[in-house]
């Protein structure tokens, strides 16, 4: 097998890891989010505690899977054209450390729905909103700013 065909089965490889994907962006969301009603997602995340906990797993395990990925396909493309293959890894990074940054929002929105000593002098629905508002920078920090990276981190 000739390096460049091992090469390109690793990245194809990379690209089958990316399958973990859907679990934390559709099904974790559509088990634990109720849009506008912070009391519900309240509930319905710490009654899901361990789903919650998985997805934040898998979200972080995607953003590695993804840097791989990019790495995989800047050795592919790096002879085709260096430049570009460089801007593809270098928007890949920034659209990972946004992933991490929404992982780090959910983490913080399920401390404060767990509440805790340190919450104590916050009533419930107050730790609710907060909590949602945390959460719903999760969604914003996905949604919008990283496929933008991703999306250019596919131009030619």
């Amino acid at each position: 097998m000739t390096p460049l065909k091992k090469t390109a089965r690793i990245a194809g490889l990379w690209y089958l890891m990316l399958a973990l994907g859907p679990f934390y962006l559709l099904y974790v969301p559509s088990q634990t989010i109720v849009r506008n009603d912070a009391a519900a997602t309240s509930a319905l995340i710490i009654s899901h505690e361990k789903l919650f906990r998985f997805g934040l797993l898998a979200e972080t395990l995607g953003a590695v899977v993804f840097i791989g990925l990019a790495l995989a396909l800047y050795r592919l493309f790096e002879d085709v054209d260096r430049h570009r293959a460089r801007q593809m890894v270098g928007l890949v990074l920034v659209s990972a450390a946004l992933i991490l940054v929404g992982v780090v929002f959910n983490a913080a929105a399920l401390i404060v729905f767990r509440g805790g000593d340190a919450l104590a002098a916050f009533d419930q629905h107050t730790r609710e909103a907060i909590g949602m508002l945390l959460s719903s920078c999760h969604a914003g920090s996905g949604t919008g700013c990283c496929s933008t990276a991703s999306a250019g981190s596919c131009l030619p």
